[in-house]
């Protein structure tokens, strides 16, 4: 192999050890261009998350106000074309969320019952559901997707900057829909004047 080498042109010797740190330097690029790439790969997973769970909060939120006008409407027959205009917001989320490959929300909609959102509908505009069980039926679903909204930064040093943010957010998520079940328990308490020691001690959670 050296006498190979030293039988070789100048201009072909030359030209073989240029391309040595030629090829350290591709390999360096390359090296370079996969960390670079498992970075941004790992970043867009955890926004993906981020978003996860900002629409997880949005389906809350139009929940929480989709049982606001449905128990009006159950209770006193008002509040029915707020209750119509909110469904489709409802049912958009719902698919938005669907459309994620999580699998830790994989099927949630069987976990949370909003499986059965279609048939509650129907019965409540049938006038055919009680007002408390659409109460029920809705406080409980909210209650169970607010068990999935969940943000974690982990190990990641990318995100330890935003994740103080992330459990003050999730923190006023949770105080948000635990007053939004309170404030719903006490209302229909007090205006049926029925189940009032079940509903109290069911709140004391």
């Amino acid at each position: 192999m050296n006498g190979f080498f030293r039988r070789l042109p100048l201009p072909v010797k030359l030209l073989l050890i240029s391309l040595i740190p030629l090829a350290f330097l591709i390999f360096l690029f390359i090296q370079l261009y996969l960390e670079k790439t498992q970075k941004v790969n790992l970043l867009n997973t955890y926004l993906n998350r981020i978003q996860q769970s900002a629409d997880m909060a949005m389906l809350i939120d139009a929940l929480q106000e989709e049982r606001r006008y449905s128990y009006e409407y159950a209770t006193k027959k008002d509040k029915g074309l707020e209750m119509i205009q909110m469904r489709p917001q409802t049912d958009s989320i719902i698919s938005r969320l669907n459309s994620y490959a999580d699998p830790s929300i994989k099927n949630f909609t069987d976990y949370t019952f909003l499986n059965e959102l279609g048939g509650v509908r129907s019965r409540l505009d049938s006038s055919i559901i009680p007002a408390g069980q659409v109460m029920h039926y809705y406080s409980n679903m909210i209650f169970r997707l607010n068990t999935l909204y969940n943000v974690s930064a982990g190990s990641n040093v990318y995100m330890q900057h935003v994740y103080p943010d992330l459990v003050a957010q999730k923190l006023l998520s949770e105080m948000v829909t635990y007053m939004g079940i309170l404030g719903a328990n006490v209302y229909n308490v007090l205006y049926h004047k029925q189940y009032m020691v079940e509903t109290l001690i069911g709140s004391m959670g």
